[in-house]
């Protein structure tokens, strides 16, 4: 999630009644679910003198409201809090607010419970008077009995922003306790404050710190299973000159049900002091932004966010960004965070300091849509609050006015995706804010190619720019072996042979890697000799088949020196950003156009016909975009067509009538196979006089199979046309008959045909077909033109159907041969190794058994009844003599 898609009104809520000093504040709805708090599609919504109400984000409805007296102002947010206290009874909706009376200045709590399609429908209010020291600072719901009775059952904590702290029952019927947060830490106020459960706490921020985790574990009981009910108050606070920010985490001890039992209800455990790199107005409150998950704090004063992170255990300051709008900010997923005004909406990411997207808003953006507006309607003056950003709907909800709004992320975002914890380099590349801040005149681009700039100064070493000027001259003359002999003595090159008069070319080396020191002068050289390479040429309008956008003229090589061009291939700089940055970094007379995405690659074909450069800049490309991969097809495929094809012959006669060489459908099956034949010649003759074009062919498909399948059929659809769709699908079929994956056992081969075993992966052809297949459509089968005999589709269907039908049958009896030999293989072994099992030694004399006069001696003594050793009778003896008698026996009779 790194860019918005749209920002679109929700809901129009009611206006306060007062509506020069009224406000409208929001909250998202809370709920228990397994002792851990969590926020649902819910907000809730206080109106000053109208109303407090709950809707339902997704579809927008309201679902509860509830009116106010015109003189009540609210003080705080309100916190709505789903629970159902037994299943035999409905769900229940507390909504809290603190409220002002404005004719008696009193201040009370209000609470309005309303049972969810429960027998009584009408909402039941409860309030309770309180005394106020300062403003309020934090209303939640939050845990404090160890061990609950239901998972629903919880209080409500006041936090003011001078660090009182005051715990009342759900009902607000009782004040629990009163306490202070931390009076001697020095802080002045609190600007902030949240409640997370104490087990996130110990995963997170005390990960690296044992004895705090200890002492928590202590606190709550000694059991780790008392942790999702235990309740952590995060708060955030400054000093009086604003020059430190201060952190102090302090736990609500459990079980605290009187205010006598504990002197003091808050165990503070620590305090963390860090200081802030500016400060601004003493009177300009802080705005803070958690993300606990990520362990990061986004603090925003005036115009600049600081952003701390939690990893070591102590505030570390990662990130400063100042950002053009002055409202309110929200923490997304990983390290982005969402920053708004009236007028725009920007994603940052503190990881890398980059600006990720940024979305401008229409001056009439609120009143778009709208057919009725009165004129004399009063106009809000409040700041754009970003309330909840929902990772289930990718949305972030804010308020803005009267109006609900709802920004949407990019369409990733659902139920099922794992959270991310950090963002990728990648997202952030080409988009750094410069020196940490956004000038204020400056337009964030959306575009990565217009963010790019001049990134580079005059600080060009090793003599850098006197030796630009010679091999500019050297570049006009066409010498390519000057030209990257002068190269080669630079540094950031490599090459395998000395530098001598004799050795006529270069040998350079591709597969080292680029230092980080390196990387800045390498990609300055990049982009001079990306501009000395391509220029912009003449449009030619026989070889365009489409006008270009914007009457751009093509891009075309030059100047070539073959050693270079693989050199900037294996770097991954040959690409339409780069190309782009080298032609307005270094500008001729022509003008300037913007490139479109198949212009390096059609570069590179028209410069060579044969496809060998085209073969080695796939080969030597680190990662060609899928978008190049498919034009890289295109033109393969073009090559292999032939387009002296005969047509078929029109028929302008009424009626049926037989045509001297046959019938209209024979004729055209004819042509047909006469139109495979010649493809297979042309094949043929391509790949004995011109190997390149079947090995860029091999390596860009095998390339091409890496993406993702619907990512294929839309990139092929984009760039081939649907006569060079049905080519691709006639080659591949081409390539698993070749690789005899069509063939039956029962065909009969000649030896004289037969060869060597093919490479050619029967997974990525036909995943490749599968995908060319949908890349033509229901459309494109249907209105396929006759006029070229290979793009009828009048049997294509029923052979590739049975020539798949072939290639699975082969599949199928491969795997049931390896099974096969599998199994072969382990008898094989258990055979072997149960041959090598030692074997009782043979006495000497009896080879001749069973006819032997070898017989086993019986034991003189047994084993009793009674568990002990008896001596055997003489008569138990011959008997079991007897019973070891073998089948055969021989006896000696002696004859004296």
């Amino acid at each position: 999630m790194s860019t918005i898609e749209s920002v679109y009104s929700l809901l129009t809520l009611p206006k306060p009644f007062d509506s020069d000093n009224g406000r409208i504040q929001a909250a998202p709805v809370t709920s228990f679910t397994q002792s851990r708090k969590r926020k649902r599609s819910h907000v809730s919504v206080a109106v000053d003198g109208d109303s407090l109400n709950t809707y339902h984000i997704q579809p927008p409805s309201l679902i509860y409201s509830h009116a106010v007296s015109p003189q009540i102002r609210f003080l705080s947010k309100p916190c709505s809090v789903i629970s159902n206290p037994e299943k035999s009874k409905a769900t229940l909706q507390r909504s809290y607010v603190v409220a002002q009376d404005t004719s008696t200045d009193e201040s009370i709590i209000l609470c309005f419970e309303d049972a969810k399609n429960g027998p009584d429908t009408a909402a039941t209010k409860f309030q309770t008077e309180i005394s106020l020291q300062s403003s309020v600072l934090s209303l939640e719901a939050v845990h404090t009995s160890l061990p609950a009775k239901t998972h629903s059952s919880f209080e409500i904590l006041l936090i003011q922003r001078n660090g009182t702290a005051q715990l009342f029952s759900s009902d607000l019927s009782q004040l629990i306790w009163t306490a202070s947060l931390e009076p001697s830490n020095g802080a002045e106020q609190f600007d902030n404050a949240i409640c997370i459960d104490a087990k996130t706490v110990k995963d997170t921020f005390f990960e690296n710190r044992e004895d705090l985790a200890g002492q928590l574990v202590g606190i709550v009981g000694g059991s780790e299973a008392n942790l999702s009910r235990a309740t952590i108050i995060c708060s955030v606070g400054h000093d009086v000159d604003r020059t430190n920010l201060q952190i102090s985490l302090s736990v609500i001890r459990p079980n605290t049900r009187v205010a006598n039992n504990f002197e003091h209800p808050l165990q503070h455990l620590i305090t963390l002091t860090t200081p802030i790199p500016s400060h601004g107005d003493p009177k300009e409150l802080v705005s803070c932004s958690w993300n606990v998950i990520c362990r990061l704090l986004h603090v925003k004063l005036n115009t600049k966010v600081y952003t701390y992170s939690f990893g070591k255990g102590v505030p570390e300051l990662i990130s400063t960004i100042e950002t053009q709008d002055s409202d309110g900010h929200l923490a997304l997923d990983g390290s982005l965070y969402l920053v708004g005004s009236d007028s725009a909406f920007t994603i940052y990411d503190s990881k890398y300091s980059s600006v990720q997207d940024r979305h401008l808003l229409p001056s009439n953006f609120l009143t778009l849509g709208k057919k009725r507006k009165r004129v004399d309607a009063p106009v809000l003056h409040s700041c754009t609050q970003l309330l909840h950003f929902s990772p289930k709907l990718g949305m972030a909800i804010l308020l803005h006015e009267n109006e609900l709004l709802g920004i949407q992320f990019n369409a990733r975002a659902s139920h099922k995706r794992r959270k991310m914890k950090s963002s990728k380099l990648l997202n952030s590349l080409n988009r750094g804010v410069p020196n940490g801040a956004v000038k204020a005149n400056i337009t964030i681009p959306t575009d990565i190619t217009e963010s790019l700039g001049q990134p580079f100064t005059d600080q060009e070493s090793h003599g850098w720019t006197a030796k630009r000027e010679h091999l500019i001259e050297v570049s006009n003359k066409g010498d390519t072996e000057a030209f990257e002999r002068e190269l080669a003595t630079d540094p950031g090159f490599s090459w395998l042979n000395q530098v001598d008069s004799d050795a006529s070319l270069l040998q350079w080396s591709f597969d080292k890697p680029v230092g980080a020191e390196e990387f800045s002068g390498t990609k300055l050289r990049a982009l001079f000799i990306l501009r000395v390479i391509f220029e912009l040429g003449e449009p030619d309008k026989k070889s365009e088949q489409t006008p270009r956008i914007g009457g751009s003229p093509p891009l075309t090589i030059r100047f070539f020196p073959p050693n270079i061009f693989l050199w900037l291939a294996s770097r991954g700089h040959l690409s339409n950003t780069m190309i782009e940055q080298a032609l307005r970094l270094y500008p001729q007379d022509e003008p300037i156009f913007s490139l479109q995405p198949s212009d390096v690659i059609t570069a590179v074909a028209r410069f060579d016909p044969s496809l060998g450069v085209l073969c080695s800049m796939i080969t030597h490309h680190p990662y060609l975009p899928i978008d190049d991969l498919a034009q890289c097809i295109k033109h393969i495929v073009q090559s292999y067509d032939n387009s002296n094809l005969p047509a078929p012959k029109a028929l302008l006669t009424n009626g049926d009538e037989h045509l001297p060489n046959g019938d209209d459908e024979s004729d055209l099956d004819q042509q047909v196979e006469d139109a495979l034949d010649d493809v297979d010649m042309a094949l043929d003759a391509l790949e004995e006089h011109h190997p390149m074009r079947g090995e860029a062919l091999s390596r860009a498909l095998t390339a091409l199979n890496g993406h993702g399948g619907p990512a294929i059929t839309n990139a092929l659809r984009s760039a081939l046309t649907q006569h060079e769709l049905i080519f691709l699908v006639h080659i591949l079929r081409i390539e698993l008959a070749e690789g005899g994956w069509t063939s039956r056992y029962v065909d009969s081969t000649s030896a004289d045909e037969e060869k060597g075993p093919f490479d050619h992966s029967i997974t990525v052809v036909a995943r490749l077909l599968s995908c060319t297949v949908d890349a033509i459509g229901i459309t494109g089968w249907l209105t396929t033109s006759a006029t070229n005999p290979i793009d009828a589709v009048d049997d294509l269907l029923a052979q590739l159907r049975a020539e798949i039908s072939a290639a699975l049958e082969g599949t199928h009896e491969a795997n049931f041969m390896c099974g096969m030999l599998g199994e072969f293989l382990r008898f094989g072994n258990r055979l072997a190794t149960s041959s090598k099992t030692n074997k009782k030694h043979i006495t000497k004399g009896l080879q001749e058994l069973p006819i032997g006069l070898k017989m086993d001696e019986i034991e003189d003594k047994k084993i009793g009844p009674d568990g002990k050793a008896v001596k055997r009778s003489l008569r138990e003896i011959r008997r079991q003599m007897q019973l070891r008698v073998p089948a055969y026996i021989t006896e000696r009779i002696r004859v004296k």
